[in-house]
């Protein structure tokens, strides 16, 4: 997971909103967290398919137009696309340079804001998770 499309699309997601439609559901054990966190610790990279967001499912059922975007990404070539935060960011994952700028530049002909980026892995060993 060197590299990174970031889709923002144009609208404005309320936090609130998203936090109120948050379910038991939306929670994990934090064995996700965990696991990314000691890949860091090694300086590893983290596996994509270990990055969690509780937020997605509110996100995406409140905001069709958050949901379009994701559907957008996959459609152009994202195999895994994740919600940043509480939104509208979303984030799809590449180790191959050449195969994510392909799919920025699909995006981009698309008309969304969309931005190629490289991952950076954090020092964490000063980090505790409790």
């Amino acid at each position: 997971m060197r590299w990174l499309v970031l889709l923002k699309p144009a609208i404005a997601v309320s936090t609130a909103a998203v936090f109120r439609r948050l379910t038991p559901t939306d929670y994990t054990s934090g064995v996700h967290t965990q696991t990314v966190y000691r890949v860091l610790q090694v300086k590893g990279e983290p596996n994509p398919e270990d990055l969690h967001n509780g937020l997605e499912r509110g996100v995406l059922e409140c905001y069709p137009e958050v949901a379009q975007a994701r559907a957008a990404m996959l459609t152009a070539g994202a195999t895994l696309v994740r919600l940043s935060g509480s939104g509208p960011t979303l984030f799809a994952p590449f180790s191959d340079l050449t195969r994510a700028a392909q799919v920025r530049d699909s995006l981009r002909t698309q008309g969304y804001e969309v931005y190629l980026t490289r991952a950076i892995y954090p020092n964490v060993g000063d980090i505790d998770i409790l």
